[in-house]
């Protein structure tokens, strides 16, 4: 018994001086603004950013609340951590909040709701009347409901006039910290938080040579902010990869990953850098991006690379064969572009994914768009190839002359496909079949090969103004 009543009365003892200090030592809320931002660092995957927010404050001793104006309204309130590693005397973190009750009519007159307001009446209501003075009743929606006097009346009739800010109304979102400092202290407070609607991706420039088989290549970076907050000379990298978020524990998604994505020595890159499973595409200067923007930023300056221009028919995803004589497949065949991702070739990086644009320039310098696709990131020593538009001088038709189920339960299909080339010139042409999976090419009078389990190609040289016919027996199965 007398270890118990020992233990409980120091246990009360304990909350009793805790209760004195939130009574005794708390002090108004410090407000850290824009202003005192010393760093500013985002780093954005592929749908949601890390933002890394250092800021000065100056600390009396003992408890304060801490209102970090001015943070992403989109952030994530759980993510939040406050770091002052660096201060002189550690402080402790007792709680913290997200608050986006943000001002606005609606919530400025439901905060006022029983109390007495001033009203400027409006001139075509009370045209000689001064300011009144009415009790707010009621509010539906932005209509209020007066009391004045013995009467009440409803809807706008002249400007209210508040007359003060309810404290727990906010004018920017912000995030709230109570914090006890042992001594009176100048801190850094590094805030770090994860924050949706940010997204970026690459943007490539690819211009032509009129010979089609030299070109120059630029790679922008192209950051989409739509997360509630302008991001002024902030330092920017971009993650390429996908990470999982919002389904991983908080100290897997935030601590380790923060620390490596956000380190100095990735932020002070130019080129690529491997980062855990990712590369990062570090920004070389601060950049400012304000909210509802898009912006580009360079990160692959012009760089020359030799192009393999050629021409592609793809009927890989074509049925297997087509049933008693229906009507034959007719396309145009694509302009394709080869580069090499090496460094021999003047690249030799990894290129994140994004949206390629081809322009070609003419004999007198003129440069016209050619065609456009979406491009899977491509790693080092890799082939990059874009389908940049069909060609509608080079057409192919495909048609099954005869289709045969053998015994052993497969198909037998003679097919044909087609060629004319309307060009002035020779061209070497890929052909992509589907012969279905486990099927193959019996005989052809071109030889063919075997690109996965269900595809086949043909590489086929059809003269200009000539036509070319691919006769071939496939083996299938329905």
């Amino acid at each position: 018994m007398y270890k118990n009543a020992r233990a409980i009365d120091q246990l009360f003892h304990a909350s009793c001086i805790i209760m004195g200090l939130f009574t005794t030592s708390l002090v108004a809320d410090i407000v850290i603004t824009e202003e005192a931002r010393k760093d500013l660092a985002i780093t954005i995957y592929k749908d949601f950013g890390v933002v890394r927010d250092t800021r000065t404050a100056d600390l009396p001793k003992g408890i304060n609340r801490i209102r970090f104006e001015t943070v992403a309204a989109q952030l994530d309130p759980a993510s939040a951590i406050l770091d002052a590693t660096r201060a002189e005397a550690k402080i402790d973190v007792w709680e913290q909040s997200y608050e986006f009750d943000l001002v606005s009519p609606e919530k400025l007159l439901e905060k006022f709701i029983g109390k007495q307001l001033q009203i400027i009446p409006s001139k075509t209501i009370w045209p000689d009347s001064g300011i009144q003075n009415a009790e707010l009743i009621s509010v539906h929606g932005r209509e209020p409901v007066f009391r004045i006097g013995p009467n009440i009346t409803s809807g706008q009739i002249g400007q209210i006039l508040f007359p003060y800010m309810p404290d727990n109304l906010f004018t920017k979102p912000t995030l709230i910290w109570q914090i006890s400092s042992p001594k009176k202290q100048r801190i850094d407070l590094g805030v770090t938080y994860v924050t949706n609607n940010i997204a970026w991706h690459s943007d490539y420039v690819l211009t032509l040579d009129k010979t089609g088989k030299s070109a120059s290549l630029v790679g922008w970076l192209t950051i989409e902010n739509n997360s509630g907050m302008d991001y002024d000379k902030a330092n920017f990298i971009c993650v390429a990869g996908d990470v999982n978020h919002g389904i991983m524990p908080r100290d897997q998604i935030q601590r380790p990953l923060m620390k490596s994505i956000l380190s100095e020595d990735i932020a002070q890159g130019s080129n690529p850098e491997k980062a855990f499973e990712f590369y990062t595409f570090s920004v070389k200067s601060p950049v400012s991006v304000r909210n509802n923007q898009t912006k580009q930023v360079l990160w692959l300056p012009e760089t020359k690379v030799a192009t393999n221009p050629s021409y592609v028919v793809d009927f890989s995803s074509a049925p297997v064969f087509i049933r008693d004589g229906a009507p034959q497949i007719r396309q145009n065949a694509s302009s394709v572009l080869t580069f090499g991702n090496t460094t021999a070739a003047g690249l030799g990086l990894s290129m994140p994914r994004g949206v390629v644009r081809v322009f070609a320039r003419d004999a007198t310098g003129y440069a016209s768009f050619a065609g456009e696709q979406w491009l899977d990131d491509v790693a080092i020593d890799r082939t990059v190839t874009v389908a940049a538009a069909n060609a509608f001088d080079i057409v192919a038709e495909r048609k099954d002359l005869e289709v045969r189920r053998k015994q052993d339960g497969n198909f037998e299909v003679n097919r044909q496909i087609t060629i004319t080339n309307s060009k002035d010139k020779d061209v070497i042409l890929k052909i992509l079949e589907n012969v279905g999976v486990g099927g193959k090419v019996v005989k052809s009078n071109f030889e063919a090969k075997k690109m996965s389990a269900a595809i086949v190609e043909w590489t086929v040289s059809v003269p200009a103004h000539g036509v070319y016919v691919l006769d071939a027996l496939i083996s299938s199965r329905d």
